[in-house]
């Protein structure tokens, strides 16, 4: 009953939806970590080695197969659910229990002796992360275009909210496990947040749209296909978006074992770029969002590449020089501000070039060849690492940078008609 009340209360209010957008960002930024580096964490204490640690790579897989998911959260109802909660909500709802759930099968999972159970563990926490991403995302879309919120503004503050949920599963995660000395009870905090997440969804209200049969599935898949190989743009946007994903993923992909190996130790490491750096990112998202209330989406998105080509050789100098606390700061505040900056820039980019009637699948299907991209820019970066000493190898990601911003001048013209479209 309170729920319901205070839906009727606040659904219609300008910071009540923002708020929302808010707690939806930090419930999808909160899983991320837990299958990366935190995770990472806690293997490497329990003794396994770096080949076992990368086979927990692949729990991050269905972050690059979301589009998959967008038609059938679209079409399928969800029995009882979707008739009381509506098709999105009811989505949400049933993928942060199952999210909960692999939470807290994962903490009790023993990794050391029962290694390929607990990377089955970490893949379903992936599997339901990524559904509730999809749902999230289009539920963003629609709440901000339905109460008629500058989509910048509403991508800054769910960038905000990501980035808390970064924070906590990362930063707030290593405390919990260092203050209990214990994973296990460091994951069932994890799963309370997102408990807590579930009492949010509850009081927000179900986009209204008419949503089409399960039988329009098949359709769906063949028309989106069709359409996007017809697409003369979307040889642009592909472009773009590989170049553009190239330094920020390999900055960070690379950044612990280029810091270990120049001698910082694990307590630099978290305050330095865990702590300081996710604030700086917070930072750089709230200015992005700000800046796109005046400015249009290209003039940002050219800041962020300029960002990224001075960041690569910001690594590069930092390689030369060594090791270095303070030298590290200015890194890793650069770094992470151009970082969080990127994010919004990018989310807001994705959230224009949605169509209307197919929202809930265009974002999945930019959103999954995002992670598709950072994914194996993230492997191919490990391999190339090996080859090459550090200084060749942010000198060349600042050359690799270039291709975005010529790729924002060659075809201005794209960039600008997203707002009359």
């Amino acid at each position: 009953m309170i729920f319901v009340y205070l839906k009727n209360k606040l659904c219609n209010n300008f910071v009540y939806i923002l708020f929302i957008v808010f707690f939806f960002g930090i419930m999808s930024g909160l899983p991320f970590l837990l299958i990366l580096s935190t995770l990472n964490m806690w293997l490497l204490e329990i003794g396994l080695n770096k080949t076992q640690m990368g086979l927990f790579a692949l729990s991050t897989i269905p972050y690059s197969i979301k589009f998959f998911f967008g038609p059938y959260i679209d079409y399928v109802k969800i029995p009882l659910l979707s008739a009381f909660f509506g098709q999105r909500k009811s989505w949400l709802l049933l993928s942060q229990f199952l999210l909960i759930i692999s939470i807290i099968t994962l903490a009790l999972s023993d990794p050391y002796n029962n290694f390929f159970y607990s990377i089955l563990c970490a893949f379903l926490v992936g599997l339901f992360s990524a559904i509730q991403d999809v749902v999230i995302e289009v539920y963003r879309i629609e709440l901000l275009k339905i109460y008629n919120i500058e989509l910048g503004l509403g991508s800054t503050i769910f960038v905000l909210g990501y980035r808390t949920g970064m924070l906590i599963s990362g930063s707030g995660a290593l405390y919990f496990s260092f203050y209990y000395n214990s994973w296990i009870i460091t994951y069932f905090i994890m799963a309370g947040f997102i408990f807590f997440g579930i009492l949010i969804t509850l009081i927000s209200n179900d986009p209204v749209k008419n949503y089409n049969n399960s039988s329009n599935i098949l359709y769906t898949f063949k028309f989106l296909f069709s359409y996007f190989i017809k697409l003369q743009d979307i040889k642009i946007i592909m472009l773009f978006i590989i170049f553009f994903k190239i330094g920020d993923t390999l900055l960070n992909a690379m950044s612990m074992s280029f810091l270990i190996e120049l001698g910082f130790s694990k307590l630099e490491i978290i305050y330095i770029v865990k702590t300081f750096g996710i604030c700086l990112m917070i930072l750089g998202g709230v200015i992005g969002g700000f800046f796109l209330i005046k400015k249009k989406i290209w003039y940002l998105l050219l800041i962020c590449c300029i960002l990224q080509i001075f960041t690569s050789f910001l690594f590069l100098l930092q390689s030369i020089i060594g090791y270095n606390v303070v030298f590290l700061f200015y890194v890793v505040a650069i770094e992470n501000f151009a970082s969080g900056m990127s994010q919004v820039a990018l989310v807001t980019y994705f959230s224009y070039l949605c169509c209307k009637e197919y929202t809930t699948i265009y974002y999945a299907f930019l959103s999954s060849f995002s992670s598709f991209v950072r994914i194996n820019l993230s492997f191919f970066g490990g391999i190339f690492a090996d080859f090459v000493i550090w200084d060749v190898f942010y000198l060349i990601i600042c050359f690799i940078c270039f291709p975005s911003v010529l790729i924002l001048f060659m075809f201005k013209r794209h960039f600008f008609n997203l707002l009359k479209n």
